[in-house]
């Protein structure tokens, strides 16, 4: 649960090797890393490590982090509005193939203000102000 996240080469047991790592002196929303990261092939052919920018960032904002598998470069970052002046940070996501091709299609996240959010892979954008779900602070 710490504020980085890294990649290690495990291809060799005998020789494990630290492929990179990202932490909030490259990138100020990572917060504490506690969503679980998942690897996918993406649209343009390649893989990546999609997750949630976890909670407690510099900037308490959530976003979703989308991070090219070899080099760790932050290709997109995907970030979502909550209420101002309330910490926010991306959950865990949940990947959607939707037409079994192997290549993630949706990403969809909670958010610290129980929002449900629907990011769109194959175009690179979420809509911000319109969360998929939005939660009710009545009575269940």
């Amino acid at each position: 649960g710490g504020k980085g996240l890294f990649a290690l080469d495990v291809t060799d047991p005998a020789n494990i090797k630290l492929l990179w790592e990202i932490g909030v002196d490259q990138e100020p929303d990572l917060g504490y890393s506690f969503p679980k990261p998942t690897v996918a092939r993406l649209h343009n052919g390649k893989w990546a490590v999609v997750t949630g920018n976890g909670y407690s960032s510099l900037n308490d904002k959530a976003a979703l982090l989308i991070i090219d598998l070899e080099t760790g470069a932050i290709t997109r970052k995907l970030e979502v509005t909550g209420r101002t002046g309330v910490p926010n940070g991306l959950s865990s996501p949940r990947l959607a193939d939707n037409n079994s091709d192997g290549v993630a299609d949706y990403a969809y996240a909670g958010d610290l203000q129980g929002n449900l959010w629907r990011f769109d892979l194959i175009a690179g954008k979420v809509n911000q102000d319109d969360p998929f779900s939005r939660a009710n602070d009545g009575p269940a």
